[in-house]
């Protein structure tokens, strides 16, 4: 039995039939591996620059829709200080011809009493027994201590205006609330913004990426694709502020020589008052919006053919005085206050930067053969995972609203983003190196020329100050704080949640991150 045993195995080996058959299925399977595994990088491959892709186009919407605050604030800022300007004009017209109307009545009633007294007289009346005027300037009123104007004049000039009075009246209230409507508008468009830009991300993500066929092949039988994004959620408090400076606030509107443009009196009894914002009132001063005048008048009698003249009425000016506080009005003595924004430096640093990372887990079911990236080994996965459990890839991007202008010759600013400056802050208070900049208010929102930028991840969280990259932090930084943000999950696609246990890609450095790495890797 063992004998025909032993034949039945020699005959089984020498024998050539099938042969083909188990080669064929060696190679074909060996084949079939080969394709699967060519299919399984390109698809990698191609889910990797849709990441990357999907990443960018959320972070440039997002810095679209912060471009386009700034614009609208730019604009509103603007028409506020033109609508404020006028307003200011305004009010000092209906103050001055306020305190002339009342300061001609008041000298007018003691003229007719004057007048009336001398009358009574049995002999010389008329003048020049009765005299209401300036110091030796007859029917007339002195003005600001030291100019006498015929009172005819100060009632020609009262009656001219009496036209325009209706007209400024109609149209203090319009400016007051046009600039109401503003202050109101910019708080809202600033109040709004976080949240019109984290749901932008949420729409420009959900248009530019999905979940494939073959999702549920993986493991997890889905991509888990997760976002997280990086903003200021104050940016009222953190990067805006209200103009309050005089000289920056009018050059918005390009009013550089403002008190010639107003002329004479602002700054002088039309003061700024202390405010949150932008706000001039009338305020009482020693030698300006006050008139005054001499009254005489007197009695005359005669005794023994002779007129003899007895004073009825004598007052110095300082007993004739009217002040433009003599008529203060509240409603129109005082502006509306002017909130107009301008932003700070850190705008153009950390606090202005819009990152916004994007994460989803591979489903490729041959990742299997990929040899594991513990212990230092390199497969053909370790650009785009992050580690051996998760096999998750992510990617960042940043952005920024960025301004237009005429660019300076390059010799001056070397400006790696084109025309719009994301690093255009000016500090007034030290020297300009570059000097374009110069008596130009860049750090208020003035135009609206604004437009989205992408930032390299290397420059994202970097100060600028006059056209210049300042140190600060770079792409190590900003990757390990987006690595380290909550994920939001995409509505359908996963639960979200924090990454966990994922560090950053192998390529990178591993757990210690490095700007060379990021640059090769994720910089679009």
């Amino acid at each position: 039995m063992l004998k025909e045993a032993n034949n039945l195995c020699l005959r089984l080996w020498k024998d050539e039939s099938g042969v083909v058959l188990a080669i064929t299925v060696v190679v074909f399977l060996t084949l079939f591996l080969m394709a699967c595994s060519v299919y399984a990088v390109g698809e990698t491959i191609r889910q990797r620059v849709e990441v990357q892709n999907a990443c960018d186009a959320a972070a440039y919407s997002a810095a679209v829709v912060q471009a386009d605050s700034m614009s609208r604030i730019g604009a509103i800022n603007r028409a506020m200080v033109w609508t404020y300007a006028q307003l200011v004009k305004r009010d000092m017209d209906l103050i001055v011809d306020a305190w002339l109307t009342r300061a001609y009545i008041e000298w007018l009633i003691d003229k007719i009493v004057a007048q009336l007294i001398n009358s009574l007289g049995m002999c010389g009346k008329g003048h020049p027994y009765w005299l209401v005027g300036a110091p030796f300037h007859w029917e007339s009123m002195r003005l600001n201590r030291h100019i006498s104007v015929d009172a005819d004049e100060v009632l020609q000039a009262v009656m001219g205006f009496l036209g325009q009075k209706i007209i400024n009246l109609v149209m203090i209230e319009s400016y007051k609330s046009n600039i109401q409507a503003m202050n109101a508008a910019i708080d809202d468009i600033i109040a709004r913004m976080p949240d019109r830009i984290e749901h932008t991300v949420e729409e420009i993500l959900q248009a530019n990426i999905a979940d494939t066929w073959n999702d549920t092949l993986s493991p997890a039988g889905r991509a888990d694709i997760m976002y997280a994004l990086i903003q200021e959620d104050d940016p009222a408090g953190t990067y805006f502020r209200v103009e309050k400076g005089e000289p920056e606030f009018f050059t918005i509107a390009d009013i550089h020589d403002y008190k010639a443009y107003f002329d004479r009196g602002f700054d002088l009894w039309f003061k700024q008052k202390p405010a949150d914002g932008m706000l001039h009132g009338y305020e009482e001063q020693p030698d300006h919006l006050v008139a005054d005048w001499w009254t005489t008048s007197h009695l005359g009698i005669e005794i023994w053919g002779i007129c003899v003249p007895i004073r009825v009425i004598w007052e110095e000016p300082d007993e004739n005085e009217v002040w433009g506080s003599d008529v203060e009005n509240p409603k129109y003595f005082e502006t509306v206050e002017a909130r107009v924004r301008a932003l700070l430096p850190n705008f153009f640093g950390k606090d202005g930067t819009l990152v916004v990372g994007l994460s989803r887990r591979m489903n490729n079911p041959l990742q299997f053969f990929a040899p594991g990236t513990s212990g230092g080994d390199r497969s053909m996965y370790n650009a785009f995972t992050l580690n051996d459990d998760s096999r998750f890839m992510w990617t960042a991007s940043a952005a920024r609203a960025g301004y237009h202008f005429e660019a300076p010759p390059p010799s001056q600013v070397p400006n790696e983003l084109g025309d719009y400056q994301a690093t255009y802050w000016h500090d007034p208070d030290k020297q300009n190196p570059n000097g374009f900049l110069d008596n130009i208010p860049h750090w208020n929102i003035k135009w609206g020329d604004w437009d989205a930028i992408m930032l390299p991840l290397r420059r994202a969280w970097y100060t600028g100050e006059n056209g210049q990259w300042k140190g600060g932090q770079g792409a190590a930084q900003l990757l390990g704080a987006v690595e380290g943000e909550s994920w939001k999950a995409l509505p359908a696609y996963g639960g979200g949640g924090a990454l966990g246990t994922q560090s950053a890609p192998q390529l990178m450095g591993g757990g210690n991150m490095n700007i060379a790495g990021a640059e090769n890797d994720i910089l679009h």
